[in-house]
């Protein structure tokens, strides 16, 4: 099974709710809509 996490910036981790899907044997793909080096001016 897969699931997608759109996590909203680079300091937005899945955590708890990322750790549960794996726990219940997701393969996680994570998509990070503001990545670091545009954190600040994201337009």
């Amino acid at each position: 099974m897969r699931a997608l996490v759109v996590q909203h910036d680079h300091v937005s981790p899945s955590g708890p709710v990322g750790e549960r899907l794996e726990g219940r044997g997701f393969d996680i793909t994570e998509v990070c809509v503001v990545p670091e080096e545009r954190h600040l001016t994201p337009d």
